[in-house]
């Protein structure tokens, strides 16, 4: 074998290895893609446990936010703004989740309809809807359209059905 043929066997392995390195590399950003994706996914979902469980502890949040998605505008100012930030924080969240609706299995436009079936919601959103990116805007727009042609069909859950509530909490 001349050194004409070793370079030629050489330089094969050598486009052999470099592309089994390549799979290799590619594989591995694959698994990283995934882990972040459940990492991001289980920050979210953390963020948004933080707002149930404050819900639920806190009837006069609870009450505050039910109000608000009833009628938006007999809340007083401080309660508006309180409204705002709960529900700004709650609807920032689910937007993030869209982006992985897939990998958690949340139905997020039937999410939003159930939240935008209210009447308080809506009128919220036509306040609040600066705070929100462009397409999201849109996303809700023709989700409130919707529900205009449907007529509204929401249902409020009591959050508190079954929970006993002592005198002192009264």
């Amino acid at each position: 074998m001349d050194w004409e043929q070793v370079a030629i066997t050489a330089q094969i392995i050598t486009g052999i290895a470099t592309l089994g390195v390549a799979v290799f590399l590619a594989s591995q950003l694959r698994l990283q893609h995934r882990d972040s994706q459940k990492d991001i996914t289980m920050r979210i979902q953390s963020r948004l446990d933080t707002y149930r469980s404050a819900m639920g502890k806190d009837r006069e949040l609870s009450d505050l936010f039910i109000r608000g998605q009833v009628d938006y505008q007999s809340l007083d100012q401080k309660e508006k703004q309180q409204f705002f930030w709960l529900a700004t924080g709650m609807m920032t969240s689910w937007m993030n989740m869209g982006e992985y609706e897939d990998s958690i299995g949340y139905d997020m436009d039937e999410l939003y309809y159930g939240l935008f079936s209210q009447k308080g919601t809506r009128e919220f959103f036509s306040e609040a809807r600066n705070a929100f990116p462009q397409d999201f805007q849109n996303k809700i727009d023709a989700l409130i359209d919707r529900i205009s042609s449907e007529g509204e069909k929401g249902v409020l859950p009591d959050l508190f059905d079954g929970v006993e509530v002592t005198e002192e909490e009264k």
